[in-house]
């Protein structure tokens, strides 16, 4: 058995008509990820929570933000891949919380958890999703983070 923590953050910006990604679901929004790839900063947590565990790397190296060839890439797809070089570990559950001012999670959960599902080849309900607020922490800037943690067979 095998427990992980990823993280991720990233800062939005002000861009009417935007979205942002999360699990792989486009959200419309009145702001964007500031990232090299979509920002996908769930989907970023769990690589961190993978990748350094079974691969012996970081998500920097496995994809690094100086290779173009990483410039607005699908971050789902990413984890997927991640995952199978990873030899496709067995998933007990996977725990997540979003940490965000602009995004309801609770109009978005069930889709993220339905992607992640079949990205991690496991059921939907072996994953948890949350969202909670910064309460208004830094007016001055804003960001969307996420924190997972996986339980591994």
């Amino acid at each position: 058995m095998k427990i992980t923590l990823g993280y991720d953050s990233h800062k939005l910006e002000e861009f009417k008509s935007a979205a942002i990604t999360l699990g792989g679901v486009r959200i419309q929004s009145d702001y964007r990820t500031v990232a090299h790839s979509d920002g996908d900063v769930i989907c970023h947590s769990l690589i961190d929570c993978i990748a350094p565990a079974f691969l012996n790397k970081s998500i920097g190296e496995l994809y690094s933000n100086k290779d173009t060839q990483n410039t607005g890439a699908y971050s789902l797809d990413r984890l997927c891949e991640v995952y199978q070089k990873a030899g496709m570990p067995k998933i007990i559950n996977i725990d997540i919380i979003v940490i965000s001012d602009e995004i309801m999670m609770c109009d978005v959960a069930d889709k993220i958890k339905e992607n992640l599902s079949k990205a991690l080849n496991i059921n939907s309900c072996q994953i948890y999703v949350k969202g909670k607020t910064t309460e208004g922490e830094n007016p001055n800037q804003r960001f969307i983070k996420a924190l997972s943690c996986i339980l591994f067979e």
